[in-house]
């Protein structure tokens, strides 16, 4: 039996919706009902009445709300107290945007051990809705994400631990060998192949704001993938397979040398801030917030 499924139900009995429910966990309504599924199954038996127009939660529910409450708090101080039985064995759970996994959470690492002190890890990478999903259900102490400069703020509430690690930004950037062979001999250039992410993800919504939306109605360019992940993105742009909008930190490197060629005044790029949360809950997470925003400047 998994924990998230009994605080998956007593989100459900407080907010008595299944779509509100949802939001407050940070994932689908679909991905919601499949949790409250594999729970009744565990169980043996529904607490949702679903018929054609309506889901009615039983009583049998209602009825050990105060229970369920109580097991979790059982679980949840079992876990910390083994946790911190052995101080030798203090382990900090980070979840981490795949891109950040690679340019960010090895200097947060570096960081925390040199100047906090050594601690061991475990590293959960994800997009963005499944790194807010794991901090908003106590799978991880902290979340390292992406955030636009002017966008709506994360909906976590004030009691989380905040600070921005950094900037980074989007940019549009292709080989320059791929630049020179669309260009050359001919007298009307070729269309640049393009490599995309899905829609209604985060970098989507991101890139609505330039020229990346009109992508599928560009003439000169061509979408031949699609791609959630922004190292993979990377690595076929440098394979000269096409364009993708991927994040500075990840290719300044290879703009500086030559190898790639950053077509923001073309395409348009979107600022983004490095964003650090961190559950209210611990001493560890409230010490190592605080020692990071002091050597952070902030």
């Amino acid at each position: 039996m998994d924990l998230r499924w009994l605080e998956d139900v007593l989100i459900l009995l407080e907010e008595g919706n299944l779509t509100r429910a949802a939001q407050r966990r940070a994932i689908t309504q679909p991905a919601f009902s499949r949790r409250i599924r594999a729970f009744e199954s565990w169980l043996g038996h529904d607490i949702l009445d679903r018929d054609v127009n309506r889901v009615k939660i039983r009583d049998s529910a209602r009825n050990n709300e105060t229970e369920i409450r109580a097991l979790i708090q059982r679980l949840n101080g079992l876990q910390k107290r083994m946790l911190l039985a052995d101080a030798e064995q203090k382990q900090l759970t980070v979840t981490v945007q795949h891109s950040l996994a690679l340019s960010v959470f090895p200097d947060f690492i570096s960081l925390v051990n040199k100047e906090i002190e050594p601690l061991r890890y475990r590293l959960k990478t994800g997009d963005h809705p499944d790194c807010m999903s794991t901090l908003i259900r106590r799978d991880a102490d902290i979340m390292l994400c992406y955030e636009t400069l002017e966008g709506p703020k994360l909906p976590l509430d004030d009691t989380f631990l905040s600070m921005t690690w950094g900037v980074d930004c989007l940019v549009p950037v292709v080989s320059s060998a791929l630049m020179v062979s669309l260009n050359s001999d001919r007298l009307t250039p070729a269309p640049i192949p393009v490599i995309t992410f899905p829609k209604h993800s985060f970098f989507d919504q991101v890139l609505s704001s330039v020229s990346y939306k009109d992508v599928e109605h560009n003439p000169m360019l061509k979408v031949i993938c699609e791609s959630s992940f922004t190292a993979g993105a990377r690595e076929m742009v440098l394979n000269g397979i096409g364009l993708a909008w991927v994040p500075m930190s990840l290719v300044s490197r290879k703009i500086e040398s030559g190898e790639l060629t950053d077509l923001s005044t073309t395409y348009g790029s979107v600022a983004l801030k490095i964003s650090l949360y961190a559950r209210p809950e611990g001493t560890l997470n409230n010490s190592i917030v605080h020692k990071l925003k002091l050597l952070r400047g902030h």
